[in-house]
């Protein structure tokens, strides 16, 4: 809803209402994801801030969003990323459960990190070619 939403609203508003909407629903995703366990519903809170980041983002420059190049490549992949996380995480639990508590936060950005390369690998050498092949089948018809 807040992406059609987006297309009508798009450069419509003042430049200071994006910003407002994209740092208000940062805002309340990070406090909502902080204090998770003591919301019942905080799923939905949680989609209502992605909205209002939806929206924002409409009217905030592109240039803004150079910094999030390597989230843009994790959600080109994120179909890869879905299909690998649980192999992926069932091989390494005994690595990330054995470290120490200091060490947890550097072993969970290597398993995001060897994630996203398994994505990248499986996207490049399999999904990609297969995509391209079907579009070229059904292109035939």
């Amino acid at each position: 809803m807040a992406a059609l939403a987006a297309k009508q609203v798009r450069g419509k508003w003042p430049p200071w209402l994006y910003w407002l909407l994209l740092l208000s629903g940062s805002a309340i995703n990070i406090v909502c994801y902080l204090m998770a366990h003591e919301f019942v519903y905080a799923t939905s809170i949680i989609a209502f801030g992605a909205a209002l980041i939806v929206l924002g983002s409409t009217g905030v420059s592109a240039r803004f969003f150079v910094i999030l190049t390597p989230l843009a490549a994790l959600g080109r992949r994120s179909y890869e990323v879905y299909l690998t996380h649980m192999p992926l995480l069932l091989l390494l639990l005994p690595i990330m459960s054995s470290a120490p508590n200091a060490w947890q936060p550097l072993v969970f950005a290597s398993y995001l990190l060897v994630l996203f390369l398994v994505g990248e690998i499986l996207g490049a050498w399999f999904s990609d070619p297969a995509n391209r092949a079907i579009r070229m089948a059904v292109a035939e018809r």
